[in-house]
């Protein structure tokens, strides 16, 4: 027989504050174990990706953020691009993709920022107008 050692880490999201008992903010710890992950990923079409930056651009549709003006050569054709209904609310299932209408480039952080919220995304109008209200 063997014997399995389940390993299970303490999840701690992104935003969290908590710093256990320590409350010393210099104090160090340890941070990169490799821990083995078995997850499900979504394919994406590269030629999707490639016709939506071919129509719209490589500028961000939410805050004109473009990567070569800000790096030069090393920005140049960089940006991400968004799915405006994340693939994750299709429960799996390919859908058909219209890289005009459903992909958006966007920059890396208005992407985290339309994706912060797992069970209501923001909408790219919804970040734009409220970036626009910040002003």
């Amino acid at each position: 027989m063997f014997e399995i050692e389940v390993l299970v880490p303490a999840k701690y999201d992104s935003d969290s504050k908590a710093l256990g008992d320590n409350k010393d903010i210099t104090a160090t710890s340890k941070d990169g174990r490799k821990v083995l992950v078995h997850s499900y990923k979504y394919e994406r079409n590269p030629a999707n990706r490639k016709r939506a930056i071919e129509y719209h651009g490589t500028t961000c549709h939410v805050c004109g953020f473009d990567f070569f003006e800000k790096y030069g050569k090393l920005g140049e054709g960089f940006i991400e691009v968004h799915h405006r209904v994340p693939l994750y609310m299709e429960n799996g299932e390919p859908i058909n993709v219209n890289p005009i209408k459903d992909l958006v480039p966007v920059c890396s952080n208005c992407h985290r920022m339309l994706h912060r919220s797992r069970k209501n995304p923001i909408s790219i109008y919804g970040l734009t107008k409220l970036m626009d209200d910040l002003k």
